[in-house]
This record gives C-alpha cells, structure tokens and sequence, in this order.
C-alpha cells in the first residue's frame, strides 16, 4: 500500500469516481479548474464569467456542498463556505480526482454533494525536467507557464511558476437591450499570477516528509453585467498556502501527521460607491491519522482534525475565532479479491454548533473476472453554515444548525470487452436534506437574513459510455456523459404569495452532459469536445429560466520528438458554432474565439522508477 495515497482512495468504496489524468490535463494548461469540471465530467458549473466566480455542484446541490481538496487539504474558503474555481489553476495537479456524492463521514465538512481532488505525487526516480509553456487568445488574453522538475530515489522536488493575463475583450449577444446588439465587453481584465513548490523525501526507509507552498496574487476587475452601462469595481485576492507531512510506516502500523497554514486576503474596491473593504482569513489545520494493516483482508484507520479560523472583517463586528476539532475511523474488509467492504464515522465538535455523528458503508462486488462490478453506497451527510452565514452584519445568523441527511447511491460498471477498452458505467441516487441553509427576505425594506429554511430532496441518475480502440496506427477514443437532476424544494416556503414546495432549485439543469472524440495518428491529435447544459430556473418560483445550450470547442496538436525531448504545438477553438448562451443571467459568455499554444519539456532521466511502498 502506498503509505501516502489519500483517504478516499482507501475508504471510499461504493463510490461513483470521475479521474482526470495529467494527459488531459496538459490540454488546459491555460484554463481554470472549473473548465476542466465542466468539459470532463457531469458537474454543474455556476460560472459568472469573466471576472467574476465560478462554483461546481454536484447532484442538485450547491457551490458550498462541494469540497474542493488540494494534496488532501480543504481550500474552500471559511467565511463563503465554497471554492471559487476560477482562481484555481488547473496545472497544480498531477490528476484530479472527482467523487460524486456525499462523503461526509470520509471527509468531513463541505463534501455533502461531492468532492474535488486535486493530487500531486513525488516522482522518487532519478530525473530532471523542465517545461516551458505558453498560449494567446485573440481575445486579449495570454498565458506563460514554467515547470521545473527533479529528484532521485530519495528525493522529488516539481516548482511551477504561472502568469495569466486576461484582457477578455471578447464579442457577446446582449438580449438585455432592444435589438440584442452586438458588444465587446468592457472592465474585464484579470491577471493572475503565482507559483507552487511541492517536495518529497524519503529519509529512511518507511519514512516520508512532504511539503508544499503554493502563493498566489489576482487583480479582477468587476464587469458590467447586460442590464448596466458601466462598472468600476475591482476585486483583489492573495493567498498563500503552506503544508508539511511526516509518515511513518511500522510493521503494523503508518502514522500520517499533517500541519497547514492558510492566509487569504481579498480586497473589494469601488471608486463609483465609495467602497473599499478588505476581507482576510487565516486558517490553522493539523491532522493525525493512523492506519491499521489488523489482517490479511481487513485495514482500518482511525484519526482527529483541527481546524481554527481567524477573520477579521468590519461586517463581523471584530474578530472572529471559530474552532473545530473531527474525529474519524474507518475500516476496509476484502475477503476475496472481488468483494470489498468498508465502513466510516465521523463526529465533529464545532464552536457554537453541534453536528450529528455521521456514519457510512460502501460495498463493490466484481463479476466474470471483471466484467461487471456492482456498487452501493450511503450514509449520513451534513454541512456547517459558513462564517458569512453565522456572522455577517447584517443578515448573519449565530443560532443556524448545521445542514443534515440521508443519501446513497447505487450503480455498476461494465466492462464487456476482454482487453477493457469499452467501459459503461450507470449510477443512480437519492438524498434528502434537512436545514438548508438559505439567505431570505424578512421584511419589506430588502433585508436579508441567513435561515434553515428547506427541506431539500434530490434525486436522479449519472451515465457514462468510454471506448477506445486502434486501427492500424490511428488511435480513436470516444466518450459520452449524461446526468439527470432532480432537485426541489420540499418544505413550505412562501414567496411572493406563492408557495416554493416541490419547485425545482434555481439554476439546477435537469438535463446537463458532456460528448467527446479524439484522434491520434503519428503524434497529431484532433479532438472535438461538446458541453451540453439543460434549461435552468432563474427564481425559486420556477418562473423565469435561461434556455439550454451546447458549446463546442475543436483541438488540434502535434507532438515532436528528439530524443528525450518533447515539443507541442496545438490549436483550439473554443464556441466552435458560435453559440449565444449566458451561465448565469445577464452575465456575459464570449461567442466563438481561438487559442494558439506551444509547451517545450526538456528530459534527463537516468533509471526507471520506482515506488514508495509500506
């Protein structure tokens, strides 16, 4: 067993998983996170466009039910309680790992809907590398990239540095206005830049220490939505993040002891109000887990998770301090190599909040050699409010209960040819959720304030098709994905006169999917990637709705070798149809653009690799 795998991977059986690995991710290497969500997996994604934030949802739940993960540690923000995807770069992760569905009892807070996790691994061969990378858009927009990599048999060190610049001067449809005229938009640039430094070492055997920092500094200004004329907003974000492991394998037993320290910082200026507020968090995490080899077929681990979370914001009346401490064990039964077994609990003691005991249980059960494996999986789930929820002035709520409920899924994957290169996979799930937290009017002078209004009931099915074969020397590779939501509200909430019970949520397509097909011959790739979005209701009354849409984009590379050497040239056309389509309402999305990029990797590598083990 690999002493430093996450505890997903181990603990999460029963589980639907969606793997982005890092040969697709070097097609985004200018893209955000949420790009690579929306284009490679079934994930809704809530993109406010240029400038502004983009959230994922998984399963008719919202941005602050996803857990966004990086090296094993929550980056959502505190007092937001979501992840903004757009200021996360896509080429900090080896792989991405994404985990439909409630995983509160494996991971805790934030992971209701589902988990996102980004993961790198130390490389402990003898190797050197660096890679120089670049792309233009003809929007205004570039990006350059560096990545330097090496280490040995003991050691892996990989820094990135990365600069974006996006002047977003991009052509749109605006149905706001009489006509629906043709406009570029304006006050939209954003540049982000930053670096990451991950290192790996074994310094005896069983032994390893892992360290990461990862800084990062974005200016964006805020444009003016379709209904406006002008805007004059700009938003500014640092954050530094910091992490150091130690693991210890013994005979028996691995010890994982973690420590982290976040410091995020996020200026709101605009000149036009008058307003000039900075909003800055710094949050403590340490972590203890140990892993337990009891028999031949059966593993457990067992640990605890301390979160502290210092804001200071003018709207919090002061500083404020929010504590959290986790307790956690699992256990992992594999009796025989096609059944598996495992079950989890968790219990979080929280400052002013008292979350339920959250236990789940996953089983897999494979069929003819493979053919068929059979998956189910459930629990109970929960989700605490968000510092903002809690403590904001005004509309904050210190009194609000945690998020709660029940949900399980069950699905298979079939695999029915021998080599395994067809792949059919289907999942289907329930959930209900009670105490959902919801910012609602209380009077008539537009106050808002944070309550535990809805009782939530999701429901639906995940599917997904993958085959890949070869003729002669023409590599094709083909995908298809499809969710089905249901997501309403089931509780008596009156608004406007009219009652909320059994309305779908607001902006959860009933109908989202994502088609692919890639070509690979002598080095050159064409590939064609199709993102489809259902129609998706605006106002809880289910009144108002954006139509569906479908967006295309077409890639074109070529790979050049000498040696060890590597050079890529591709093309891309991203909204290949030109589609007119808006996220969000009255949020701007650019018609059709093109990309041009190149990445050189210069490779020293001096002996095979090899693998940390227990």
């Amino acid at each position: 067993m690999d002493i430093s795998a996450n505890r997903h991977s181990e603990f999460g059986t029963g589980t639907n998983i969606t793997r982005v690995d890092s040969a697709t991710l070097a097609r985004y290497q200018e893209e955000n996170l949420a790009t690579v969500l929306e284009t490679n997996s079934s994930i809704s994604i809530k993109d406010y466009g240029a400038g502004g934030i983009a959230t994922a949802s998984f399963r008719g739940t919202s941005g602050t039910h996803t857990g966004v993960l990086w090296n094993g540690l929550t980056i959502n923000s505190p007092s937001l309680g979501l992840c903004d995807l757009s200021l996360v770069p896509s080429n900090l992760a080896d792989e991405i790992n994404i985990y439909h569905g409630g995983s509160s009892a494996v991971n805790g807070n934030s992971a209701l809907g589902g988990l996102v996790s980004m993961e790198s691994k130390p490389a402990y061969y003898d190797h050197m590398s660096m890679s120089l990378s670049g792309n233009y858009n003809v929007s205004g927009n570039y990006y350059g990239g560096l990545s330097f990599k090496t280490g040995g048999k003991s050691f892996s060190s990989k820094t990135q540095l990365f600069y974006n610049y996006d002047g977003n001067q991009f052509h749109f449809i605006n149905t706001a206005k009489k006509g629906h005229p043709e406009q570029t938009q304006s006050h939209a640039r954003v540049i982000n830049y930053g670096f990451t430094q991950e290192l790996g070492f074994r310094i005896r055997k069983g032994q390893e220490i892992k360290a990461g920092i990862w800084g990062q500094l974005t200016s964006r200004q805020q444009p003016p939505n379709m209904t406006m004329n002008s805007s004059e907003s700009v938003l500014n974000d640092s954050v530094f993040r910091t992490y150091l492991s130690y693991t210890k394998a013994f005979d028996k037993v691995t010890v994982t002891a973690k420590g982290a320290y976040f410091d995020e910082t996020e200026n709101y200026d605009d000149h036009r109000s008058g307003i000039n507020s900075t909003y800055k968090v710094i949050s403590y995490m340490v972590d203890l887990v140990g892993k337990f080899y009891l028999l031949p077929h059966l593993d457990a681990d067992a640990g605890v998770s301390f979160r502290r979370f210092d804001a200071a914001f003018d709207e919090y009346d002061g500083k404020i301090t929010d504590r959290r401490i986790s307790f956690y064990a699992g256990a992992r039964y594999v009796p025989f190599p096609a059944l598996r077994v495992r079950l989890n609990i968790r219990n979080e003691q929280v400052s002013g909040s008292h979350p339920p005991v959250v236990p789940s249980a996953g089983i897999e059960y494979s069929l003819w050699h493979e053919l068929l494996l059979l998956k189910l999986n459930g629990g109970k789930q929960y989700n605490l409010p968000s510092l903002n929820d809690k403590y904001w002035q005004p509309g904050g709520n210190r009194d609000l209960l945690p998020e709660s409920g029940w949900g399980g899924d069950a699905g298979f994957i079939l695999s029915p040819d021998i080599k395994r290169n067809m792949k059919i996979s289907f999942t289907t799930y329930q959930m209900l959720v009670n105490n959902w937290i919801q910012w609602y009017p209380i009077d008539s002078t537009g106050l808002y304030q944070a309550s535990n209004l809805k009782k939530v009931h999701a429901w639906g099915f995940e599917t997904a098709f993958d085959y890949s074969f070869t003729l002669k020397k023409l590599h094709i590779g083909l995908h298809a994905g499809i969710a089905y939501t249901i997501s309403t509200n089931e509780s008596i909430v009156v608004q406007n006169g009219e009652t909320m019970e059994g309305k779908q949520l607001v902006y959860v397509p009933i109908y989202n999917g994502t088609t692919s097909i890639e070509f690979e011959f002598h080095k050159f790739i064409l590939a064609y990637q199709s993102t489809f979005m259902g129609k998706r209701y605006t106002q809880a009354d289910n009144r108002d709705s954006l139509p569906p849409f479908q967006v295309a984009s077409i890639y074109f590379g070529k790979k050049f070798t000498y040696r060890q050497q590597e050079f890529d040239l591709y093309i891309k056309i991203n909204n290949l149809w030109n589609e007119q389509y808006q996220q969000v309402k009255w949020h701007a999305t650019p018609l059709r653009t093109i990309n041009a990029g190149f990445r050189l990797t210069l490779n020293k590598i001096k002996k095979s690799k090899t693998i940390l083990k227990k």
